[in-house]
């Protein structure tokens, strides 16, 4: 094709890419927080804190910028020690290009394995029951260990459930679907990548458990009045 010709092809390919892109987005989310929660332990392979879009040998031995990972991290770091997670978690979600989104992710879930090391280094798995109209959209399963629990959602097949650009959030994705709790699991639970505390005794309402984050990581916490 002549220089400075535009590409018919390509204008017509690129809507198709877009929307391609963020339903993989949502995939790799999915994807990194089982990676993270699964029996095992996590591996990343260099480079991917962030997204990497390379193939096999030898594009995936390409020299990584781990100082950009670094300030990346850094960034985050400050931005956690304020109170303002929910405001982080919203611009991450507006501009999801840069890889933070992803990153965030993982630092808070490697957070919360620390924090509960023995739970995700010897907990027994456990396959929850999801009932509701959108069951064939979640994955979801906890981890035990004595009276610690921790419970993993993630939602699948997600072009059937939000248009291009959007996230799989609230009430009006996931109506009555819900999460039944595994047995012995306390009335409150604390999502690990978020903060926010949720109640759920008899079922786990996904409209409130995935309200502000595509996926979620819920830790059992102490029952409060």
């Amino acid at each position: 094709m002549e220089p400075g010709r535009e590409n018919p092809f390509l204008q017509s390919f690129l809507p198709f890419q877009r929307r391609i892109q963020h339903h993989g987005i949502l995939n790799s989310l999915g994807q990194t927080l089982l990676k993270l929660t699964a029996p095992g332990l996590p591996d990343f392979y260099q480079g991917t804190e962030l997204w990497d879009l390379s193939l096999v040998d030898p594009d995936n031995r390409r020299p990584v910028d781990f100082g950009r990972r670094g300030v990346l991290l850094k960034e985050l770091q400050t931005r956690l020690t304020g109170n303002n997670v929910q405001q982080l978690i919203a611009e991450l979600l507006a501009a999801p290009e840069d890889g933070r989104l992803k990153l965030f992710l993982i630092h808070r879930a490697l957070r919360a394995r620390r924090a509960e090391s023995e739970l995700f280094q010897h907990g027994a798995y456990q396959k929850l029951t999801v009932i509701g109209s959108l069951k064939g959209h979640v994955v979801a399963f906890a981890r035990a260990l004595g009276q610690q629990r921790a419970l993993v959602v993630v939602p699948r097949f997600s072009t059937g459930l939000v248009k291009n650009g959007e996230y799989p959030l609230g009430e009006a994705v996931w109506h009555e679907t819900r999460v039944l709790p595994p047995p012995g699991s306390r009335l409150r639970w604390r999502d690990a990548l978020t903060g926010r505390t949720v109640r759920g005794e008899e079922a786990l309402w996904l409209r409130e458990v995935l309200e502000l984050f595509p996926v979620a990581l819920l830790v059992n916490a102490p029952d409060q009045d």
